[in-house]
């Protein structure tokens, strides 16, 4: 296995992070922090605790790379955090399940409900608590494996899992995600990093301009589970059809925002079919020209705003982390899909593979 060290990029210009502040031992197994590097200057640094990307370094309109990602210095500030899927990969399911329950041919599973009355993001026991076994086989590519039991918070079936870290010398970051199963089961993976395209010093994300590839969402009732509708996004804050500015409808905080807070949902993404690879959206930050595009064969995505972080979370350099600090944009299937038979489905059955991919491509703008 190759250990690459950090701060080998060309230009990469951030504090080289303390590795040994990483390795740790979690539930019997050893953490680490690995490090993906470009010849252009892109560093990623993932730990394979939670699968989580915890530095993730861009150029701006001058060629300076800077970390744009939220998150914290050392193991410990991800345990403790107020949110525990910072920069995670989610599963076994990404996003909410009603009243922590679905059935699969007449049979009900129960699974534990972490944001009541809800279960969110796998619940206690999601993939943000598990130490991946971890192979890098090069400075461009990192491996992360998992076998979930069967009935680990109360999912049917072991769940293999392998997602998939390359590097390109475009600038990108391919996340490929498999998975199979030996019964029937749901499944639904993807990642939780928070961007700020402005840098460490940005107090919000508000100046950031979002495009989303979707004339449609879901809109939700009052604990934040689809009604089962699919709304087109017209006359309403949820119409990033063209770039618009994050604060537009922040700021004053929308009627149709403010039992959320702000952003807390959920777009069906326009595809001619389902396998199609898609540009699911761009944000865009003005002052410094960052460009993120996103791409994913995933039927949706879903943007959080950040909006109940409590504001006491000490980030990188001890920096607070604050509602609104960053955005998290994560390709997905439905919220609820489980129990919404109307929806794309969440299930997979024994001698199925689930594959899905994310691309994450960096650039200049606008």
């Amino acid at each position: 296995m190759l250990l690459v060290t950090a701060g080998s990029g060309a230009r990469a210009q951030e504090t080289p992070l303390n590795r040994e502040a990483f390795q740790r031992t979690v539930q019997g197994k050893e953490s680490d922090l690995f490090f993906l590097n470009n010849s252009r200057g892109m560093e990623v640094a993932i730990t394979n605790y939670g699968g989580r990307i915890v530095r993730w370094t861009a150029p701006d309109r001058h060629g300076s790379y800077e970390d744009v990602v939220l998150g914290f210095d050392a193991l410990e500030g991800y345990k403790q955090a107020s949110s525990p899927s910072f920069g995670a990969t989610i599963g076994r399911y990404a996003s909410r399940i009603a009243e922590g329950r679905f059935y699969l041919d007449g049979e009900a599973f129960n699974l534990p409900v972490n944001v009541p009355p809800n279960h969110l993001h796998g619940g206690w026991e999601g993939f943000f608590n598990v130490v991946f076994d971890a192979e890098q086989w090069s400075e461009r590519h990192l491996r992360l494996r998992y076998v979930s039991p069967d009935g680990e918070a109360g999912y049917p079936g072991n769940l293999s899992v392998q997602i998939q870290f390359t590097l390109t010398e475009n600038n990108e970051l391919k996340i490929e995600y498999v998975a199979s199963t030996d019964k029937p089961t749901v499944v639904s993976l993807s990642n939780h990093t928070y961007f700020n395209l402005a840098g460490k010093d940005a107090e919000t994300m508000y100046g950031h301009r979002l495009y989303i590839h979707a004339d449609r969402y879901t809109p939700v009732d009052s604990v934040m589970i689809p009604t089962g509708e699919i709304t087109p996004v017209d006359g309403t804050p949820f119409d990033f059809r063209e770039p618009t500015f994050m604060g537009e409808y922040l700021e004053t905080m929308h009627p149709k925002l403010a039992s959320t807070r702000g952003y807390d949902h959920h777009w069906v993404l326009n595809r001619e079919n389902e396998y199609q690879l898609v540009k699911a959206a761009v944000l865009y930050e003005p002052e410094s020209a960052r460009k993120l595009e996103i791409f994913t064969t995933k039927p949706g995505l879903y943007l959080y705003g950040g909006n109940f972080f409590p504001g006491t979370d000490k980030g990188k350099g001890g920096r607070l982390i604050k509602a609104g600090s960053g955005l998290s944009l994560l390709p997905q299937y439905f919220p609820d899909a489980p129990n919404r038979p109307e929806f794309p489905s969440a299930r997979l059955d024994p001698g199925e593979w689930y594959h899905e991919m994310t691309i994450y491509r960096f650039s200049t703008g606008p």
